[in-house]
C-alpha cells in the first residue's frame, strides 16, 4: 500500500478533493494535502465507502511526474481510459512526494488485524490515526508485526537503530504504552535481518526500560530461548532467569549455555495470572511458549513464590537453606523448604562426594525436623533414627537434647549402645534368619528352626554351666518355640555337627546344611554390641545382664510420638551396621503394620518416621539379592505405614535403580564433578536435573540442586550451616539466668 497522509484534525474529511491514488505501489497526494510533519514511521487510518482500515506507512520518496507518466504507460491495459483520464488531471495537482506503506488490518470499534497487503482505491482517503487506534493497534496480540517491520527495514534508507528509536518515540505518545511489546518485535525482526549482536544489543540498551536487566528473548524452539545480553552476564550466583512475558505471565528458566554477550536456557515453569470467582491468583503451569523481544530479568521472590504455595495443615515444612540469587521485597534471600507430605512418597537421597556438604544437608534436615516438632500434632510430627556410622551426629547433636524435651516425650534421645546395655536389643527380639544372613545360607534357617524345638523340648543343657535350656516367652506367658534365647544361642556357640545331628535324629538333613546352619548362628559372636548379654571372650558365651529397657523400647516411643533417636555406630563393624538397620526397620514396619491392620481411619494419626543411613552406598556392595528385594519392599511400602528413608550416596554406580526411582519425597545433588559420576546421576536420578548440569560440576560446597514430591520443579538451593543454625538455636534458648550470667561478666568493674 502506498499513502500520503492528510495532517488534518481526526476524523475530519477536509475535501472530496484530497483523493489518494495508487502508480503501481506507490501512493500520493493531491496538492492539497497539508505536508507531512511528523518522522515516519507512522499509523494511518484508511476511509473507503464509509469504512476504515489501518496501515503503515515507511517510507517517502521524490517521483517526478515524468517518472509517473512512465509508470502509467506501463501499466497499460490495467488502467481504463477513464482512468487514464482521471490520472492525467490529477498528475498536474500532485507534489512529488510519494509514501509506501501496507494496510495491516480493519478497524470497527476495535482493531481487527489482517494480512499485511499493497491495496488501496483509487477513492482512498487517508488520515492520521486516532489514540484509541493507536492504542487498539498496538494491543493486538495476534497481530503479527513481523512482515510489517521487516518491510519497514529492507525496502527504507533508514536503519535499523533509528527505525527502533522513531517506533519507540511514536508509542510513547500512546497511553499506557509499554516498550515491551514493540520489543519482541524489533527483535524478531533483527533475526529476519541479520542484524548484527552488537547493534541490537545497543539499541536495547538505549531503549527499554529497567525490565531488560539482563536482555531480550530473540529466538524460542521446544523448551529453551536464547537471550541477547544487554548488560555484562554474571549468573555465578544463581542460573535462574525470569522471562516476563505478557501481562501477568513470567517464565522462570534455567541457564544451560553462556557467552559474554548471550545465553540459552530452558523454561522450568510458568507463572500466570488467573481470575476465579471474582479473585485474581497465581496459577503455575508447564509447556508454555516464550514471545520473543520477552524482558529477561533476575528472578525476584515474588516469581516463585506462587510454586511454593501449600497448606500447613497437610505438610512437613522443612527449611533447608536459600535459593541463591533469588532476592524478596525486603532484601532477603528466598528460602527453599523440603516439603514431605505423609501419606505420599516420602524417600530422599542425597548424593555427593565425601566433602561436599552431605552430612551438613543431613544435619540440617533433622535438626529443622525437630523444630518442626515442637509446635505440631502427633499426625504432623516427623520423627526418626540416625545410624551414625562416624560418630558426627553424636557429637553435634548432644547439646541440643534438652531444648526438644518435654513432660511427655523426648523429642530426641543419642544413645550408645556399645557402652549401655539398655539400648541393645534381647536376643528374644531377633529373629534367627539375621544370623542366616550374614552368611547367606537360606537353606539352614529350616534346620535352625528344628534344633531350636528339640533343644526347648527336649529341655537341651548348655554346655559349659549344666543349665538348661527353656523356651522362651511371650507376653502372655505362652513359649516361643521359634525364638532364640540367650541360653539356646550359647548352646549354638558352643556346638559341633554330631551335637546337633543328635538333636536332629530321623530329619533327613544333608551335613552340609547342618553345618550352615551351626556356622550362621556362630557369627551372632560378632554381635555383640547389638545383642542384650555381656559376651565373656574366655568362656564364649553370653551372660545375662539385670537392665530395664531395651533399645525396642526407645524406638516404640519414639516412632509413636515422632521423636528422634541417634545410635552411635561409631564402634560397630560394617556387619552389624547392617544387621542393626536391618533389625529396626523391620521392628517398625512390623509395628505400623499391625497399627493399620487394627484401624486404618486411625492410623493417619500416626507421625511420618525417617530413617537415615549415611553409607547407602557402601551397603550396596555387599547386599544378596534377598536384601535388596527387602529394602525394596520396605521403600514401596514406606507410603502406606507414613515412612521414609534417606538414602546417602557418594555415587549411583552400583546401586540398584529401584531406590533412586524410590526417592520420590526429595533428592538433593551436590558437587558431582566427575563427568561419568554426574551424568550417571541426571540419567536415575527421578526429576529431570539436565538443566543445572553446569551448576552440579562447579557448584561450590554446600551448593546443590534439589527436587521433592510437593514442588517437583528443581531448584538451587545455597544449603544452609548446621553449625550456624545450632549456634542460632541455643543462645535463643538460653534462659534468663543464664543470659544474666554472661551479660554479668561482661559489667565494668
Amino acid at each position: 500500500m502506498m499513502g500520503v497522509i492528510y495532517n488534518a484534525p481526526v476524523g475530519t474529511v477536509k475535501s472530496t478533493v484530497g483523493l489518494h491514488f495508487f502508480v503501481g505501489n506507490y501512493y500520493s497526494a493531491t496538492e492539497v494535502c497539508e505536508p507531512v510533519t511528523r518522522s515516519l514511521p507512522q499509523i494511518v487510518q484508511i476511509l473507503e465507502d464509509g469504512k476504515v482500515s489501518l496501515g503503515v506507512i515507511f517510507s517517502e520518496e521524490q517521483i517526478s511526474p515524468t517518472a509517473l507518466s512512465n509508470i502509467l504507460i506501463n501499466l497499460g491495459d490495467k488502467i481504463t481510459t477513464l482512468n487514464k483520464e482521471f490520472f492525467e488531471g490529477m498528475l498536474e495537482k500532485t507534489s512529488n512526494r510519494y509514501f509506501f506503506g501496507v494496510r495491516v488490518g480493519e478497524w470497527s470499534e476495535a482493531f481487527v488485524p489482517c494480512e499485511p497487503r499493497e491495496l488501496l482505491r483509487l477513492d482512498s482517503v487517508v488520515y492520521t490515526a486516532t489514540k484509541d487506534q493507536l492504542k487498539s493497534f498496538i494491543e493486538a496480540n495476534n497481530f503479527d508485526w513481523l512482515v510489517t517491520l521487516t518491510s519497514l527495514i529492507n525496502k527504507s534508507n533508514t536503519n535499523f537503530a533509528n527505525i527502533a528509536r522513531l517506533l519507540v518515540e511514536y508509542f510513547t505518545e500512546v497511553d499506557g504504552f509499554s516498550p515491551a511489546s514493540l520489543a519482541r518485535v524489533i527483535v524478531a525482526c533483527s533475526k529476519m535481518t541479520n542484524i548484527a549482536s552488537p547493534q541490537l544489543e545497543s539499541v536495547m540498551r538505549r531503549l527499554l526500560d529497567p525490565r531488560y536487566e539482563l536482555g531480550i528473548v530473540t529466538s524460542f524452539e521446544n523448551d529453551a530461548f536464547s537471550v541477547q545480553c544487554t548488560q555484562p552476564l554474571n549468573t555465578k550466583d544463581t542460573p535462574l532467569v525470569a522471562v516476563d512475558d505478557y501481562e501477568g505471565c513470567t517464565h522462570i528458566g534455567v541457564i544451560v549455555e553462556r557467552t559474554e554477550s548471550e545465553f540459552k536456557a530452558r523454561i522450568s515453569k510458568t507463572v500466570i495470572e488467573v481470575e476465579e470467582k471474582g479473585k485474581k491468583r497465581k496459577k503455575v503451569i508447564t509447556g508454555q511458549a516464550v514471545t520473543l523481544g520477552s524482558p529477561v530479568r533476575m528472578v525476584r521472590g515474588s516469581d516463585i513464590e506462587p510454586i511454593f504455595k501449600f497448606r500447613d495443615s497437610d505438610v512437613i515444612s522443612l527449611e533447608i537453606g536459600v535459593i541463591p540469587g533469588v532476592v524478596n521485597a525486603d532484601g532477603s534471600l528466598f528460602p527453599y523448604r523440603i516439603i514431605l507430605k505423609p501419606g505420599e512418597n516420602c524417600n530422599g537421597a542425597i548424593i555427593a562426594l565425601s566433602g561436599r556438604g552431605k552430612t551438613n544437608t543431613a544435619e540440617m534436615l533433622l535438626l529443622r525436623a525437630l523444630m518442626h516438632n515442637r509446635m505440631r500434632g502427633r499426625h504432623l510430627k516427623m520423627g526418626g533414627v540416625v545410624l551414625d556410622k562416624h560418630g558426627e551426629y553424636y557429637q553435634d547433636f548432644r547439646s541440643l537434647v534438652p531444648l526438644f524435651k518435654t513432660e511427655k516425650q523426648n523429642g530426641l534421645i543419642i544413645v550408645d549402645p556399645f557402652e549401655d546395655q539398655k539400648y541393645r536389643i534381647p536376643v528374644e527380639r531377633i529373629p534367627f534368619w539375621v544370623f542366616t544372613k550374614i552368611t547367606g545360607s537360606q537353606q539352614a534357617e529350616f534346620v535352625i528352626r528344628d534344633l531350636l524345638k528339640a533343644l526347648y523340648q527336649e529341655e537341651g543343657v548348655n554346655k559349659l554351666t549344666g543349665e538348661k535350656i527353656g523356651a522362651p516367652k511371650d507376653e502372655s506367658g505362652k513359649e516361643r518355640l521359634n525364638l532364640v534365647s540367650l541360653q539356646a544361642l550359647n548352646w549354638f556357640i558352643r556346638a559341633d555337627e554330631p551335637d546337633a545331628k543328635s538333636l536332629l535324629e530321623g530329619k533327613p538333613y544333608h551335613k552340609e546344611t547342618i553345618r550352615a546352619a551351626l556356622r550362621s548362628m556362630k557369627t551372632a559372636k560378632s554381635l555383640r554390641n547389638i545383642i542384650q548379654g555381656e559376651w565373656d571372650d574366655d568362656e564364649e558365651q553370653y551372660k545375662p545382664v539385670a537392665v530395664e529397657g531395651n533399645l525396642y523400647g526407645e524406638l516404640w516411643r519414639a516412632q509413636y510420638n515422632g521423636d528422634w533417636i541417634i545410635i552411635n555406630c561409631s564402634r560397630f563393624e560394617k556387619e552389624e551396621r547392617s544387621i542393626l538397620e536391618t533389625l529396626i526397620i523391620e521392628q517398625v514396619k512390623s509395628w505400623r503394620e499391625k497399627a493399620f491392620i487394627e484401624d486404618k481411619a486411625g492410623f493417619s494419626s500416626h507421625p511420618l518416621f525417617y530413617f537415615i543411613n549415611e553409607e547407602m552406598t557402601e551397603s550396596f556392595v555387599w547386599m544378596v539379592e534377598e536384601e535388596i528385594k527387602r529394602l525394596s519392599d520396605m521403600a514401596t511400602g514406606a507410603r502406606k505405614y507414613r515412612m521414609g528413608y534417606l538414602y546417602i550416596f557418594q555415587s549411583l554406580r552400583g546401586v540398584e535403580p529401584f531406590v533412586v526411582s524410590q526417592a520420590a519425597g526429595f533428592i538433593s545433588v551436590l558437587q558431582v564433578p566427575q563427568e561419568t559420576d554426574r551424568q550417571e546421576v541426571l540419567r536415575r536420578v527421578p526429576t529431570d536435573f539436565t538443566p543445572y548440569e553446569f551448576y552440579i560440576q562447579h557448584g561450590d560446597t554446600g551448593e546443590a540442586v534439589m527436587s521433592n514430591i510437593v514442588i517437583d520443579t528443581p531448584f538451587p538451593v545455597k544449603v544452609s550451616l548446621f553449625e550456624d543454625l545450632k549456634t542460632s538455636l541455643l543462645a535463643s534458648e538460653k534462659s534468663e539466668e543464664d543470659l544474666d550470667r554472661e551479660e554479668s561478666l561482661f559489667k565494668e568493674p
